[in-house]
């Protein structure tokens, strides 16, 4: 799902604000369309990352596991990353309103780290999950 939305995510941060869509009498920004199919993408990775942390850890850990997951999720997603998009965007400055975009698009580009980090984990967790 994270290499289908990377493409989605940043057609809708680049794609130029002129193109529009008319849909009846609604006027639409074009980037509309990829923002839709990137929030279906992006979103893939959330059940089976719940399910293998249940399937790896013993029943009596779950919750905790669970929890540290959340909390891993949430300090890297919510605490760096509006930091990171900001210095950046500070960074971009020189491009006016566009920085934020830019920034945005290194940002959502990360995403490609946490794609390569699951296909390397898939391995070991059939591996794993074979074991038990």
């Amino acid at each position: 799902g994270i290499f289908l939305a990377l493409p989605t995510q940043l057609a809708f941060l680049l794609w130029p604000v002129e193109h529009r869509l008319l849909i009846g009498s609604v006027d639409l920004p074009f980037a509309l369309v990829f923002m839709g199919l990137s929030a279906i993408f992006a979103s893939f990775w959330i059940a089976p990352s719940y399910a293998a942390v249940q399937n790896l850890v013993p029943q009596h850990w779950r919750t905790q596991a669970s929890a540290l997951m959340l909390l891993a999720i949430n300090l890297l997603g919510m605490g760096f990353g509006p930091l990171l998009v900001g210095v950046l965007s500070d960074g971009f400055s020189t491009y006016g309103d566009d920085s934020v975009r830019y920034a945005l698009a290194i940002g959502v580009s990360l995403s490609v780290v946490g794609g390569i980090a699951y296909l390397g984990g898939s391995a070991r967790y059939a591996k794993a999950i074979g074991e038990t």
